[in-house]
């Protein structure tokens, strides 16, 4: 099974036909990364040995892309139930096939009974058929004697002869005529035999089928039940308290669960929830699109629908930027889940650290002696932007070291640093990006509360 990032949605759990199919309808990427429950880790969908790999090629025409490998373990706790859903499924699947094999064996013995007393009753017409030829050939001895000493009898005595001759005949003839009975009679049982033995072996085939059926269902059922509990005992090692887990799920879930409560506060307690409401624009094939969420926005970057150098802007602002111009897409994320009236809400974070808020003052730096003047125009703890008309590679450069020095107004006093050129814009807004390599204590104290003061004034400040 695994968790699978659909854009727009938070994960959700398919299995390996199911997965297939998200591939075939576009909604994956054949080279994107989905979550293994069974390994515990990201893994690519063209890595699963079990995705029919020959018939996604053949269905969809791929070309590779890179994914980034996700930065995030997802919670795997809730998922827990499931593999208990499955044992129980598994253990009532078991006890039907024992019921099915026992009613198999029943009928088996009724098989064996049937063909042991069909048996019996050809062993019973065989002997019959034997007496009836042993008393036709003493008939026929009779007669031979009967021959032999007609010369020798009297007429008296050879009709009394013949007299008592014809009383045994007819006496042994009675006895035939009962032996003949007693074969039909035995002929019949026969056919009625054969009759419910035919039966018997149709009911026994039909029980065996559904019998194999179910034993195969149970199989895999026993093999999916059997990888949820590698990764269930992968979960246990994690824990110091693993006998505890194991006697007592219910408590290790709800300890989970309040632990990632509590390691959510303490990051959202040190960072900035990012808008996610519908303001970002973005520039497609010469046209003006949006607007949309941000979480539409990191969507469409992951399945390569937009890059990082697309221009995109947010709603009210005059120029067009690409997504590298913006800290949004430029630190890294994380995310919280949230039940609201039973429907899944994700919170986009950033570290306020790494948060740059809008600024607006004089700035003059520094480069082999020669000083340039222009304007911040965006300010964080690590770094800022220095708005400029004239960018001439003559003097700028990726990884060239400046000084700057921010006018004091805005803030409570004139910052100086030391700072190294990251990036280069000629597209308005034409200027630096620079990253702090040197600052002193105080300075960083004051970019600090103004960062502050802007979150806390922000309506989405945590």
């Amino acid at each position: 099974m695994y968790l699978t990032r659909l854009a727009n949605r938070v994960l959700k759990p398919f299995g390996n036909k199911a997965l297939e199919q998200l591939v075939l309808l576009g909604a994956v990427n054949f080279y994107d990364y989905v979550f293994s429950l069974e390994k515990l880790a990201w893994i690519r969908v063209c890595d699963i040995a079990e995705v029919d790999k020959l018939k996604l090629q053949e269905s969809i025409d791929y070309s590779e892309v890179s994914f980034e490998v996700p930065k995030f373990t997802p919670p795997t706790s809730m998922y827990v139930e499931k593999v208990l859903t499955l044992e129980e499924k598994y253990h009532n699947l078991e006890e039907a096939l024992i019921e099915k094999e026992g009613l198999v064996e029943g009928l088996n013995q009724q098989l064996n009974a049937l063909n042991q007393s069909l048996e019996q009753t050809l062993e019973k017409d065989q002997a019959s058929e034997s007496i009836i030829n042993e008393l036709q050939l003493k008939i026929e001895n009779l007669h031979e004697e009967m021959g032999q000493r007609a010369g020798e009898l009297s007429p008296e005595e050879m009709q009394a002869s013949i007299e008592g001759f014809k009383k045994e005949e007819e006496l042994k003839q009675k006895k035939i005529e009962g032996l003949d009975e007693e074969i039909e009679t035995l002929v019949q049982e026969m056919t009625q035999v054969l009759d419910e033995n035919k039966y018997l072996k149709k009911k026994v085939a039909k029980y065996r089928v559904g019998f194999e059926n179910e034993r195969e269902m149970g199989k895999a059922l026993k093999s999916n039940v059997k990888k949820l509990n590698q990764g269930m005992i992968k979960l246990q090692t994690v824990s110091k308290n693993s006998k505890i887990l194991i006697q007592d799920l219910e408590k290790y879930k709800a300890a989970q669960e309040h632990k990632e409560k509590e390691e959510l506060q303490i990051l959202i307690g040190d960072s900035f929830e990012i808008d996610n409401s519908a303001l970002w624009m973005i520039q497609l094939d010469g046209e003006e699109k949006g607007p949309f969420a941000f979480s539409d926005v990191l969507g469409f970057m992951n399945y390569k629908k937009i890059t990082k150098e697309t221009p995109l802007k947010r709603k009210g602002e005059t120029y067009w930027q690409t997504a590298t111009k913006y800290q949004e897409f430029t630190s890294k994320i994380f995310t919280a889940e949230e039940s609201v009236d039973g429907e899944d809400q994700t919170h986009y974070y950033m570290k306020r650290g790494e948060f740059r808020a809008p600024f607006y003052e004089t700035a003059i730096i520094e480069i082999e002696g020669k000083e340039f003047r222009g304007y911040c125009t965006s300010l964080s703890a690590g770094g800022c932007f220095f708005e400029t008309p004239r960018v001439s590679n003559r003097h700028y450069g990726k990884g060239v070291q400046v000084k700057i020095r921010i006018i004091e107004g805005t803030l409570s006093k004139e910052i100086s640093a030391m700072a190294e050129i990251c990036s280069i814009s000629k597209e308005k807004p034409k200027g630096l990006g620079l990253q702090f390599v040197l600052i002193g204590d105080e300075e960083k104290e004051i970019i600090g509360q103004y960062v502050e003061t802007y979150i806390a004034n922000s309506t989405k400040a945590s």
